[in-house]
């Protein structure tokens, strides 16, 4: 795989950290998420702490879409 496949490979997907500042949840609402399945990740790495997730970015984007709707709608 050349660097640039990577490149665009790296680009769909998101990290923990990177969805949760995009989702703008703490780490325990987004674990919670997580755990309830509203988020999935595209793949796990590892187990226990140094486990790795990493999400699709359209799932995330989609999920930001369910959550700002959400937010807004307890704005009210």
């Amino acid at each position: 795989m050349d660097r640039k496949m990577v490149k665009e490979a790296l680009d769909c997907v998101f990290t923990v950290a990177e969805a949760r500042s995009l989702l703008q949840m703490s780490r325990s609402a987004f674990q919670q998420a997580v755990t309830n399945c509203r988020i999935k990740p595209l793949k796990e790495f590892g187990e226990g702490t140094g486990k790795v997730r990493l999400f699709f970015s359209p799932d995330v984007y989609e999920y930001k879409r369910t959550l700002d709707a959400k937010r807004k709608k307890n704005k009210r």
